[in-house]
């Protein structure tokens, strides 16, 4: 895991959600996040947008696959 996914992790630990806009980043949590952690995520924010849109492509990929699976192979869904 490189730094910028691991500084993601400890947002998501203490309920943080993220919700990319553009060049924007808008972070909802149930708390206010410590100070430590709001200056990293503004240090590093392109690179969270960056390492952000790379899971919502691996998660668009994956239900991708998996509908493909389901409609080309009825033999799959057991697996």
């Amino acid at each position: 895991m490189n730094d910028v996914a691991a500084l993601i992790q400890e947002c998501r630990v203490l309920g943080a959600t993220f919700v990319p806009l553009g060049d924007r980043l808008k972070v909802k949590a149930p708390q206010p996040l410590p100070d430590d952690l709001i200056a990293a995520l503004k240090e590093a924010k392109a690179l969270v947008l960056v390492e952000l849109d790379k899971e919502r492509q691996e998660s668009f990929r994956c239900w991708v696959l998996e509908e493909w699976r389901r409609t080309s192979l009825p033999w799959w869904t057991n697996h």
